[in-house]
């Protein structure tokens, strides 16, 4: 299972990075994001009825490299599918503004330290 995962997140990166080859635009980086995320949502749809080594494959994998984002929104996805809503508030907020802030803080460090 490890080398497929391995696999799926080879191929996850080779299709991101021709993508960004194509059209590198920050609009691509969104519409990676949100095509990571309605597949993952289709694996997380059909999980009952697909083998587990191939959730992973494509899940961990190939949607794991594609876009971290996918699996993000699936989490989210189930603290709201399970009423958890103030979680879920908590979850997605501190997923995006913690990216961000995290994102700044690296770019400063290799800017000014």
């Amino acid at each position: 299972m490890i080398v497929g995962i391995a696999l799926g997140g080879a191929l996850g990166t080779l299709a991101r990075y021709g993508l960004y080859c194509w059209i590198n635009t920050p609009w691509m980086t969104l519409g990676i994001n949100w095509a990571a995320c309605l597949f993952i949502g289709f694996v997380f749809g059909l999980s009952e009825s697909i083998n587990s080594a191939y959730i992973s494959w494509l899940s961990i994998g190939f949607l794991g490299a594609f876009s971290t984002f996918s699996t993000v929104s699936k989490d989210g996805f189930l603290f709201l599918n399970t009423g958890a809503y103030g979680t879920a508030i908590l979850y997605i907020a501190s997923n995006i503004i913690g990216g961000i802030i995290a994102t700044a803080f690296g770019y400063y460090m290799v800017k000014y330290l």
